[in-house]
């Protein structure tokens, strides 16, 4: 992503942190933070896949993700209150 390349190219130092404080790619049993972004498929032809947190349907239906289904209903829940409160 470009923002990433501009952080890479101008930082004079780097730790790389392991995997699963940025899993990008399938949950694991070790993971601490699991990255959404936007991934390639290639059957039954090549497209990309953008699934993003909050698109709690799409993280159930498309990443098959019910590991967050804590998080993502007190979300919900906050973001209905939210609503009303505006009303």
């Amino acid at each position: 992503m470009p923002d990433q390349t501009a952080l890479n190219r101008f930082a004079s130092e780097k730790k790389l942190a392991p995997r699963r404080y940025n899993e990008q790619y399938k949950l694991q049993p070790d993971t601490v933070i699991q990255h959404f972004t936007t991934s390639f498929r290639f059957w039954p032809i090549f497209h990309t896949q953008t699934v993003k947190p909050w698109q709690v349907d799409q993280v159930h239906d498309v990443l098959k993700l019910h590991e967050y289904d804590d998080i993502l209903t007190e979300y919900l829940d906050t973001k209905d209150n939210l609503v009303k409160d505006k009303d």
